[in-house]
């Protein structure tokens, strides 16, 4: 079981996805935290993105409309198929980018602690 999933509902918000792979993709490799990005995208733009990114963390997953009517259902779809996978996920909005480089230290500390929720 791997320790920290960063999971972000997105749909159609590219500029968003682009940014926030290239502030946070060399971080996630460092600490081996995956980012999976749960997008229901009109087109395959965010796909390509981080297809293109080569970055073995980064990982995409499509939700059709005719699966996920709303963001609520698609982030508990989300959940439910990673809880199994993952210690700890963590929900970001596409609009928000931590720096983990200041935030991981202190966030391992608490996962090492064995916390059931860390906020």
């Amino acid at each position: 079981m791997k320790r920290l999933c960063i999971v972000i509902p997105t749909r159609n918000h590219v500029d968003y996805i682009r940014y926030y792979i290239e502030r946070t993709g060399e971080a996630l490799s460092r600490y081996d935290v995956d980012l999976i990005i749960g997008d229901s995208s009109d087109d395959d733009k965010i796909r390509d993105i981080v297809e293109n990114s080569g970055n073995r963390n980064i990982i995409y997953k499509y939700y059709s409309d005719e699966v996920c009517r709303d963001g609520e259902q698609k982030v508990f779809l989300m959940f439910s198929e990673l809880a199994l996978e993952y210690e700890y996920l963590w929900l970001c909005g596409d609009g928000y980018v931590p720096s983990l480089d200041n935030i991981f230290p202190d966030l391992l500390k608490l996962m090492e602690a064995g916390y059931d929720l860390v906020s």
